[in-house]
């Protein structure tokens, strides 16, 4: 019997899920579009809705394929009062390396 579950339970799907990763399709397809031709797609909802799961499986794997984009995966957790760097600075600095 093969170990490889269908959902990997509360954590989000992985780029090496994507084989396991099913029934988005359209969701992968009308987003990969719409990345192609503006330069800025935001991407919300609620949280547990799959939004890092539908990037992580769907979409990274298929701009890699396809050789047109090189995603940065960047995380962003809450901002808090007193911190010194801003989320947009810390974004710059790991697209800078």
């Amino acid at each position: 019997m093969s170990n490889i579950y269908r959902y990997p339970g509360p954590r989000p799907f992985t780029s090496g899920q994507q084989k396991v990763f099913y029934g988005r399709e359209e969701e992968v397809r009308s987003l990969s579009r719409l990345i192609g031709r503006e330069q800025l797609v935001v991407l919300f909802s609620k949280s547990g809705m799959g939004k890092s799961s539908l990037l992580n499986a769907g979409i990274v794997p298929k701009v890699q394929d396809e050789g047109r984009l090189a995603p940065l995966d960047i995380r962003f957790r809450a901002f808090t009062d007193g911190e010194t760097d801003m989320p947009q600075d810390k974004a710059r600095g790991r697209i800078r390396g």
